[in-house]
């Protein structure tokens, strides 16, 4: 069970949820309130904070990668306030570096399955592929 820094002004917003399920949209919203969500991507439409992204590791070990998101969170700790980050696929390695976040507030998107994989098909990308290399995490 998470529970909050009561003692905590600050909090952390991971956004999280299905592909193309609206996670962009509520960072879209988070952002337009104020909270830095690390718009750091070459991608600055996904709004994706490049510092989480898992996929972007190519070939790491997922402890490593895990480290150095650890690392990036007591940086952000340290001189943000309210910070977060959206990445679809977070889930993935949430459970890893949840102890390190502070004041973590999560929001998981879900959208009907069939809209997702429908617009993914239409887009033209891979159903079974969802950002995350297993093979990475051995």
């Amino acid at each position: 069970m998470l529970r909050a820094n009561k003692s905590s002004l600050f909090k952390t917003l991971i956004i999280f949820g299905n592909a193309r399920g609206g996670t962009t949209m509520v960072a879209k919203i988070v952002s337009g309130l104020g909270v830095d969500i690390g718009t750091n991507s070459e991608e600055a439409i996904s709004l994706e904070d490049k510092n989480f992204r898992y996929d972007l590791y190519n070939g790491q070990r997922h402890e490593d990668i895990v480290n150095q998101m650890k690392e990036c969170i007591a940086n952000n700790n340290l001189h943000k306030g309210s910070w977060g980050w959206k990445y679809p696929m977070a889930r993935h390695y949430l459970e890893d570096i949840i102890g390190e976040i502070r004041n973590p507030h999560v929001i998981c998107i879900f959208r009907d399955v069939l809209s997702c994989a429908m617009r993914q098909i239409r887009d033209g990308l891979d159903l079974d592929d969802d950002g995350f290399s297993p093979e990475s995490s051995i």
